[in-house]
């Protein structure tokens, strides 16, 4: 019976430590899709400021407009945002319900040596020395069990605000490509992308007619 619960909150402990990693592991994956997107919003702020600066200067070649036509096809698009929005909400309620049952785990192992004292207490047949060394040794498992649920709540914590920051980074990159490509598409249209249409063109069509 002891070896039994002594094994059972082992796997727990295990289960535990696995979780552990595992958050590690996609907050360092967060961290990296947070620093890219702060990265894509300032080259396309310093891209947006970079074209205003064009159309407003009154010199808008034929390379310009094609750049600046490049740069619309390349603008990062709502629907983009929206797919990713929802995923993250989805993410962002996982998470709020992991944390409520890590709460209730933390509330559960808040007292190890009340623990460590109601599972001695269920098995019969132990000597003082067994009593004694089993004790330390409950409380030291349930001591790191806590430890380690304090170390998922942090975790869980620190990405539920790195999910929130790509959420609030992605929404002001959309909002800037839709400044932005209202901006080209009301001077693209004046930004000649083929030759100047000459006599010799309007002849041709005549003849053609």
């Amino acid at each position: 019976m002891r070896k039994g619960r002594l094994v059972r909150k082992t796997k727990d402990r295990f289960q535990l430590s696995t979780e552990l990693e595992k958050i590690t592991r996609e907050e360092t994956d967060l961290a990296g899709k947070y620093e890219g997107y702060q990265s894509r919003l300032k080259a396309l702020e310093e891209q947006f400021e970079t074209a205003k600066k064009r159309v407003e200067s009154a010199v808008l070649t034929e390379a310009i407009g094609l750049a600046l036509r490049k740069q619309h096809l390349n603008l990062h698009r709502a629907d983009e945002y929206f797919a990713g929005s929802e995923a993250r909400q989805i993410k962002m309620s996982e998470i709020s319900e992991k944390q409520i049952e890590l709460d209730q785990l933390q509330r559960e192992l808040s007292d190890p040596k009340a623990l460590a004292d109601r599972v001695i207490g269920s098995v019969s047949f132990l000597s003082d020395v067994d009593r004694t060394s089993l004790d330390s040794k409950i409380q030291e498992l349930f001591t790191n069990r806590l430890d380690i649920i304090h170390k998922l709540q942090s975790g869980n914590d620190r990405i539920f605000k790195l999910i929130q920051d790509i959420e609030f980074t992605e929404q002001q990159l959309v909002n800037t490509a839709e400044d932005f490509g209202e901006l080209l598409d009301r001077h693209l249209l004046w930004i000649r992308s083929s030759k100047p249409v000459r006599l010799g063109d309007l002849q041709k069509l005549q003849v053609s007619l």
